[in-house]
């Protein structure tokens, strides 16, 4: 029994809805998470059952839904989204990391958009090293022995649990001379330990790691280690 135009049409239609269904399900949202982006050189146009249930998107953390939450743009290609334009040579200002795109920067706000003439924009302030001390019931001290190798992002963080910044300088012609000075305490604030790593037999226990969270020292052959230079509090 053949088929009548109007029962062709339809079967065209239902077809028509049957492929388009499946396109949507093929690609009908946008991912974004930064470390994904950074890796893979781009977002990428996934479906919502994938992005939820695949280990390489959102399947692979404990809440799904705040995933999808913070990275699935649903109903977007990647291609309309500005956060996942390549702009070669941009920076994330919270991590001092130069991206290609917006989207790699955990905050996306701190992203620093390219000058108008389409060039590189410069370095953020913030992003500079530059001479660190910090302030401390001791007086001034310097953290650790690369003090004067710290943005100022590091320098913060490097004083958190004394008393904050109590000094920070990136200007270019500040010499390290001129910082290691203004470390009061340095050599008071850094300490050395050492001792012997044996078995319950007495033997020592050769190439083992002894390590604080700034140093560490291989055990000898005689299980002697040596841990120098052990900023304050580490």
């Amino acid at each position: 029994m053949g088929i009548g135009k109007r029962g062709l049409w339809t079967l065209v239609l239902i077809l028509a809805v049957g492929v388009l269904s499946l396109a949507v399900q093929a690609a009908n949202g946008c991912y974004t998470e930064p470390s994904f982006v950074a890796l893979n050189d781009g977002c990428v146009d996934i479906s919502d059952a994938t992005a939820r249930t695949d280990s390489r998107y959102c399947g692979s953390v404990q809440s799904v839904q705040q995933c999808m939450n913070d990275f699935f743009i649903d109903g977007v290609s990647c291609s309309q989204e500005p956060i996942c334009q390549r702009n070669s040579g941009t920076w994330c200002a919270d991590t001092c990391q130069q991206v290609e795109f917006q989207a790699a920067c955990a905050e996306r706000s701190a992203w620093i958009s390219p000058p108008a003439d389409g060039s590189s924009p410069p370095k953020p302030s913030q992003c500079e090293q530059g001479c660190c001390v910090c302030s401390s019931a001791f007086g001034s001290v310097c953290p650790g022995t690369d003090y004067y190798q710290k943005t100022r992002n590091e320098c913060e963080l490097a004083c958190t649990g004394l008393g904050g910044i109590g000094y920070f300088n990136k200007d270019p012609s500040f010499q390290r001379t001129q910082c290691t000075p203004l470390c009061g305490n340095l050599q008071n604030t850094q300490g050395k330990i050492e001792g012997f790593v044996k078995n319950i037999n007495g033997d020592p226990i050769t190439g083992a790691i002894v390590s604080t969270s700034s140093v560490s020292s291989v055990v000898d052959a005689t299980g002697h280690y040596r841990l120098e230079n052990i900023p304050e509090g580490h």
